[in-house]
């Protein structure tokens, strides 16, 4: 799907260009590069050089040219970061990337981007690349220069999967949107990602042979050094299910490298039984390579013989990356099917345990940074201060005393707002519990990205879900959620994520969708756009309890189930055990379609094996039994009971007189509704009522309990 963008509202609306550096140990570099764009015909509006920690002359020698921004970070984070902190600071149109050991010979570089994205309002990024004379005489510059001479596209052409992060040029909503590069120094190929990024948006890429910078080519002991992890992490993103041609560069490119890497695999492993299979193989891959060797065959022999040498070592670190990425992905794949097992026996346990809990809703804070028309938990926000809230050592003693559970939901409020959340997270882990998710509204992507590693690390025995609010494209979330620009930070969010999961096997991306009125209709296009983002699963809500708007409403169950049928058509089908959850997910998204129908599972669980704390240790079997039953007043709102009063303890409030009998008129009015959670903890801890539902007797559901 193209996007088209509006950049130029008027006729007289300048397109301002941005030319982004990251520089690390750039001194040497720097002169010639800025004062190659100091020579441009079509001069950059901003010039922003990002010094990522140097311990050199950089930011000397960047402050002593007119017209550059300097930006210097404390620590060294890569050139994704780098990178990333420039464009973040700009407010161009289009952000041009060039690294600092480039330079723009050709002083009509920026005229001919500029006119490039007027002409094509449906182009979102364009890649370059370098001279095919870079002007270094050594027989290895040589050698590059040939083969990437060789391997590049004649014309220009669309290029959806990959990114030249040396030279690129992107429209700043589109980088936005695909929330920049990615940030993990053990990420090697992060412009690569962020072109597959923008593909999976719908963004259309393309090169272009004609836009071209010199380059100052590496060493060889540079140069195969590099060559080792970038092919490591390209099989990284083949496991990730990236078109394997895509991000080898796409087109003819794409399919040359792509065969030159699985000929070597597959010579490096026939080579010690059957030689002479390994050295076909081998030749057979390097044919679609034959061109540099044309290339540099003018240069005299000894280039051509020192070219064939540097061919080889190169092929070495090439085929040596690709063995380290399939061991990565089987290593990952390991890991992420041993986490989904001790969730499992984590639920078995609880199960098993009659007397125990089994879903768990914490709430972490009711502080929040929105303001959201759907939020129901407005009036605690309000009531609720940090004083209130449960300390540390409290909620460490209601993870010792919650019994076995099977699943713990850490929300809020906005979870991130609370600084423990990391030793909350491990006090939960550290009493057994293997399933947690984590609700965010998508609104701290820097905080969430130093926060959720922290929580891997301490806990890496456990499956951690993060669930992001998306409530529909950039103006509809925005009001919603009534903050403005929240999209753009909720975009870079699952940008963070998708890169965190890569390395961390346990963790889990989800989108949850709330419905009402407001995005109802952008609700397909919704769903559409989070299929495509690689998510692991999308979540849908139903408008509950008593939002802070009460205009959204007039969702009807045919509406519902309309989504929810697009829902589960867009889930991913996943292997072994993630198989299991996922038909699990579709038969309770089946079942919920029509909330007015009798429950598969039976009568709610709900202060049994569901129950809910809030910030200020009030302890509820669920969120909306207030709202559902007329009565809450006489049972003080159906508060089970105050964790302040037992220390943390929940064991005697579970053995209180207050939580019998709220259980039993949950039992005895059949009380049901079709809040998501109730319905999961009841079907999950009743399972054996999924295969055979005709048997629950029918009840009908009295209106005023269809929430």
């Amino acid at each position: 799907m193209a996007v088209e963008f509006s950049i130029l509202p008027g006729p007289a609306r300048r397109m301002k260009l941005a030319v982004i550096i990251p520089a690390w140990r750039a001194g040497a570099t720097l002169p010639a590069l800025l004062g190659s764009l100091a020579a441009q015909t079509r001069p950059a509006d901003e010039i922003i050089v990002v010094d990522d920690a140097s311990d050199d002359d950089t930011t000397a020698v960047a402050a002593g040219f007119a017209g550059v921004r300097l930006l210097r970070r404390e620590r060294n984070g890569g050139a994704g970061a780098a990178r990333n902190t420039g464009a973040y600071s700009s407010r161009a149109d289009v952000l041009v990337f060039l690294d600092a050991d480039t330079t723009a010979d050709d002083p009509h570089l920026l005229e001919q981007i500029a006119a490039a994205f007027a002409a094509a309002p449906d182009v979102a990024a364009l890649s370059g690349c370098y001279l095919d004379d870079n002007g270094d005489p050594r027989p290895f510059a040589r050698y590059l220069d040939a083969v990437e001479a060789a391997m590049r596209p004649p014309t220009r052409a669309p290029a959806p999967g990959s990114l030249n992060g040396s030279l690129c040029a992107i429209r700043r909503d589109a980088f936005k949107a695909a929330g920049g590069f990615p940030e993990d120094r053990r990420n090697a190929v992060e412009d690569i990602a962020l072109g597959r990024r923008l593909t999976a948006l719908g963004h259309r890429h393309d090169f272009d042979p004609a836009l071209r910078v010199r380059h100052r080519q590496p060493t060889l002991r540079a140069y195969v050094r590099e060559l080792l992890p970038r092919s490591r992490h390209y099989l990284r993103l083949l496991g990730d299910g990236a078109p394997a041609n895509e991000i080898m560069g796409g087109g003819r490119e794409g399919v040359a490298r792509l065969a030159y890497l699985l000929g070597g695999v597959v010579a490096l492993v026939a080579a010690p039984v059957q030689p002479v299979l390994a050295a076909v193989t081998l030749a057979v891959a390097l044919w679609p390579h034959r061109g540099w060797l044309r290339r540099l065959a003018p240069a005299g022999p000894w280039a051509l013989a020192v070219g064939l040498g540097a061919h080889a070592l190169a092929s070495a670190a090439i085929v040596s990356g690709a063995v380290l990425g399939v061991a990565d992905r089987l290593r990952h794949g390991l890991a992420g099917r041993l986490a989904d097992a001790r969730v499992v026996v984590a639920y078995l346990r609880s199960l098993l345990t009659p007397d125990a809990g089994g879903y768990l809703i914490h709430f972490l804070t009711h502080r929040c940074n929105a303001h959201c028309r759907h939020c129901f938990d407005a009036p605690r926000r309000a009531a609720v201060g940090v004083a209130d809230e449960l300390s540390l050592p409290e909620i460490e003693r209601l993870t010792q005393t919650a019994g076995p559970l099977g699943h713990v939901s850490l929300t809020g409020g906005e979870p991130l707002l609370r600084d423990e959340l990391p030793e909350i997270y491990a006090a939960w882990v550290g009493a057994g519990v293997r399933s947690l998710s984590l609700s965010t509204n998508g609104s701290l992507p820097e905080r969430l990205a130093r926060v959720v590693p922290l929580m891997l690390v301490a806990a890496p025995a456990a499956r951690l879900i993060v669930t992001v609010s998306v409530d529909g494209p950039a103006a509809t979330h925005d009001a919603l959620r009534g903050v403005p620009g929240m999209s753009a930070q909720v975009d870079r969010t699952l940008a963070v994520l998708a890169d965190l999961r890569q390395w961390w096997p346990q963790l889990r991306v989800h989108a949850c969708l709330t419905l009402s009125c407001a995005n109802l209709p952008d609700a397909p296009a919704t769903i559409a756009r989070l299929a495509r983002a690689g998510l692991d699963q999308i979540e849908l809500n139903r408008l509950r309890g008593t939002p802070a708007d009460s205009g959204l409403g007039g969702v009807s169950d045919a509406d519902y189930d309309r989504v929810q049928a697009l829902v589960a058509a867009a889930m991913p089908r996943r292997g072994g055990l993630a198989a299991l959850f996922s038909w699990l997910d579709r038969r309770l998204f089946a079942a919920v379609r029509n909330p007015s129908a009798p429950w598969p599972a039976g009568p709610c669980l709900a202060g049994r094996r569901l129950e809910v704390v809030l910030a200020d240790g009030r302890v509820l079997p669920c969120e909306t039994i207030a709202d559902v039953q007329p009565d809450a007043a006489a049972h003080d709102g159906f508060v089970l009971g105050r964790l302040h009063d037992t220390s943390g303890d929940l064991r005697p409030i579970r053995d209180g007189a207050a939580t019998a009998r709220v259980r039993e008129l949950i039992a005895a009015r059949d009380c049901r509704c079709s809040f998501e959670c109730a319905w999961f903890a009841t079907t999950v801890y009743r399972p054996w009522r999924l295969l055979w539902p005709a048997r629950v007797r029918s009840l009908p559901l009295p209106p005023k309990q269809r929430r």
